[in-house]
């Protein structure tokens, strides 16, 4: 959860591992702090890794499953 400079690259990281990343941000925009080009090349390399991203959310309940979880949200 979080789609800052340290969330993306611990989901790059565990992308290469072979996980399947879903990146959860509560504000409208990736990476607000960035510029627009880099912000879109990174959506590319996303992308292309199929590392998913979704803006605009509010998480309103999570549910650890041993080795899974599961989480409710809501478009702001």
């Amino acid at each position: 959860m979080g789609a800052s400079y340290i969330g993306c690259e611990f989901a790059y990281m565990y992308s290469d591992f072979g996980s399947k990343i879903t990146l959860i941000e509560i504000s409208d925009y990736f990476l607000p702090k960035e510029e627009e080009i880099i912000v879109e090349t990174i959506k590319k390399h996303f992308e292309n890794k199929k590392i998913n991203l979704i803006t605009s959310v509010k998480i309103t309940k999570i549910n650890l499953l041993k080795w899974n979880f599961n989480w409710n949200w809501n478009k702001k």
